[in-house]
């Protein structure tokens, strides 16, 4: 399922990190392994929580787990590059939130 065009645009997220895209991510085709995207994605999350909970971090560490993960590749990853993994929180519940990502 293709995200909403909004989603798409960079502006609409306010937390940024890139990325170098390394020869290892590829596939027999020369196309950023499925697998190597999903790494991408961790690396621009993991970003995201230090940043948003450093203070909490410091006085206690935070238990949080990933409930759900979805992909939908729209084009072909290529090497060599610098990506731009994209964050922004979409939702807030009353024990959990949900981030929305781009690359």
């Amino acid at each position: 399922m293709k995200p909403s065009p909004d989603r798409l645009l960079i502006s609409n997220y306010p937390h940024r990190l890139d990325v170098p895209a390394r020869f290892t991510d590829l596939d027999p085709l020369n196309h950023l392994n499925n697998v190597a995207i999903g790494n991408f994605y961790e690396e621009g999350r993991a970003a995201f929580n230090h940043m948003a909970f450093k203070r909490l971090a410091e006085r206690r560490r935070p238990r949080m787990v990933m409930a759900h993960a979805s992909i939908s590749f729209l084009r072909e990853g290529r090497y060599p590059g610098l990506l731009t993994v994209a964050t922004g929180v979409l939702k807030v519940g009353a024990s959990s939130f949900t981030l929305g990502h781009a690359l």
